[in-house]
């Protein structure tokens, strides 16, 4: 039994994508900003090597991210794992800083779980999946998570009458 999921992308997934591309904006530029601080601060005989670190590593997640933002935009699924791992990175980060009073990272922990509630959702999840078959009006084929067996003489499926359950993976 096959079931079909919608060809065209999810709702969910582009809003992680926008996601990232904001928080792709916001390290970028924030990063960009800190290196300039640095510099600054060198000019005037102070060193400043923690700036310099956390500019560079804000300019590293903000590539990362519009790398991620790209790939997964042309529908490459592995990009969902190092968008995670930098999202789990912003939340973390995130909380220790609220933990030391910078209120405003609460913003930035909002968007890092917005993205990884997106890009985990079930309807991404689905669209995802392996496609085995040709397209068929509008969707795409999706196979059933139980393996495929000649179906017994007398067996539902024998007669061609669809058994009741549920497709979703992992459901029994």
């Amino acid at each position: 039994m096959t079931t079909y999921v919608p060809a065209k992308r999810p709702r969910q997934l582009w809003t992680a994508i926008i996601v990232l591309y904001v928080q792709t904006a916001f390290n970028a530029g924030g990063g960009a900003l800190i290196l300039a601080l640095a510099a600054e601060e060198t000019e005037h005989n102070r060193e400043a090597p923690e700036l310099y670190v956390l500019g560079w590593v804000s300019v590293v997640i903000g590539i990362v991210l519009l790398g991620g933002a790209i790939l997964l935009t042309q529908g490459v699924s592995w990009a969902r794992v190092p968008v995670a791992v930098v999202e789990l990175f912003g939340v973390v980060s995130g909380v220790i800083a609220v933990a030391s009073g910078v209120i405003t990272n609460v913003v930035n922990i909002a968007l890092c779980v917005l993205v990884l509630i997106n890009l985990f959702s079930y309807e991404v999840r689905v669209w995802f999946a392996p496609r085995h078959r040709q397209p068929m009006d509008g969707s795409v084929p999706w196979p059933s998570p139980h393996p495929s067996v000649d179906p017994s003489p007398g067996s539902p499926e024998w007669w061609g009458t669809p058994p009741e359950r549920d497709e979703r993976p992992g459901s029994r």
